[in-house]
């Protein structure tokens, strides 16, 4: 992990409102980010389910809740899935706003946009942009890639 994606990672909460509602609109947000807005984010992504997963981003978000940085609250939905909404907890406001970070041109933009669309818009979104050969690399086949 990279510490422009830490930062980066911080910000994108912070620009949501402190909280994002979701472990699938969060891997969707840093997607579209990387790939349609070229925010320089370092995550790999791969095809799956529900559009582009990246592990070391669900990694990163994992320990971001295990040191504190993120607060993970989980809600049990009535169709038996869970969840997931991440808030940014006190400490990790204070690093923001200590810290110097850097933020590429059109961040704020792009974040404002895409946190206005809907879940199933962003998987939709990513989804396009992952079926696009140009995307798929040896050994990223998208075997699991389903469609709607």
């Amino acid at each position: 992990m990279r510490r422009s994606d830490v930062s980066l990672l911080l910000l994108l909460f912070h620009l949501n409102d402190g909280a994002i509602k979701g472990r699938k609109r969060i891997q969707k947000l840093v997607f579209l980010l990387k790939k349609q807005s070229g925010i320089p984010f370092g995550f790999d992504f791969k095809p799956y389910f529900y559009g582009p997963y990246s592990e070391g981003l669900a990694d990163t978000i994992q320990l971001f809740t295990s040191i504190g940085l993120l607060k993970e609250r989980v809600v049990a939905l009535d169709s038996g899935f869970a969840q997931y909404s991440y808030t940014l907890t006190p400490e990790a406001k204070k690093l923001i706003t200590k810290s110097k970070i850097r933020v590429p041109r059109n961040f704020r933009k792009e974040v404002t946009v895409l946190s206005k669309m809907g879940t199933n818009e962003l998987v939709r979104a990513s989804k396009r942009i992952i079926s696009d050969t140009s995307y798929l690399t040896p050994g990223n086949s998208p075997t699991r890639l389903t469609t709607t």
